[in-house]
């Protein structure tokens, strides 16, 4: 899928964040516009520039990875290191309940500009082979439906384990065989995790493509290619 360009503006008067981000409105758009602005709040002091403009470019479809390629951008020009940038946006993303997992991946394939296999606290495994993210739809998880078994401690280190798992499995492929040659073990995987999705949160597999996070209550499906 072709980029969008996304053109977004914060404005800083008198510790006021104003936020305007130039793209089609909608519920999806107005939530990142809604965690930009908490995230600004937070990093923002009176000696920072006013008016400050950015340009990037990134995928609108997923608002999660526009939140931290826009984040991450925000804070290079606002002159924090980049030793500690992963540091300090990953403090304010615990604040905001974001999901660590998914944002640290999202940060670290950012910063490195490269396609990643992650599972935190493990090393990434980077993918040489040229690979396409094709975003089909989002749906909604109504959290309420959360499976009560969760609770349990056996049965939520299984999922945790089967999910994990999954991603060592995929990532040993890949550096044995390469990306391209592991097509029918990431189909197996797609089939996991949304299984994960429909056990836990009764959201139904799509028929194509696997959920992952985005931001509030949102989940994004998208396929590799």
């Amino acid at each position: 899928m072709t980029p969008t360009r996304i053109k977004f503006k914060v404005s800083i008067i008198e510790n006021n964040v104003s936020i305007v981000l130039h793209s089609s409105p909608s519920s999806y758009l107005e939530l990142l516009e809604k965690y930009l602005s908490v995230f600004f709040k937070k990093i923002i002091s009176e000696d920072i520039r006013q008016g400050l403009q950015i340009d990037i470019y990134g995928n609108i479809e997923y608002a999660l990875g526009a939140y931290v390629a826009i984040t991450i951008e925000s804070l290079k020009l606002f002159g924090i290191d980049i030793n500690e940038l992963f540091d300090i946006s990953r403090t304010i993303d615990k604040e905001l309940g974001l999901n660590n997992v998914v944002v640290n991946a999202l940060k670290k394939s950012y910063l490195a500009s490269k396609s990643l296999i992650y599972r935190d606290g493990e090393q990434p495994v980077v993918i040489m082979d040229e690979m396409n993210i094709e975003f089909i739809d989002r749906n909604i998880i109504d959290y309420n439906k959360a499976l009560l078994l969760i609770e349990d401690q056996a049965i939520n280190s299984a999922i945790v384990h089967l999910g994990g798992h999954t991603v060592l499995s995929i990532a040993r492929c890949v550096l044995s065989r390469g990306f391209s040659e592991c097509s029918d073990l990431f189909s197996e995987a797609e089939r996991i995790i949304n299984g994960i999705y429909y056990a836990v949160y009764e959201l139904y597999p799509p028929l194509n493509g696997h959920y992952i996070w985005d931001l509030g209550n949102y989940v994004s499906i998208i396929t590799l290619q």
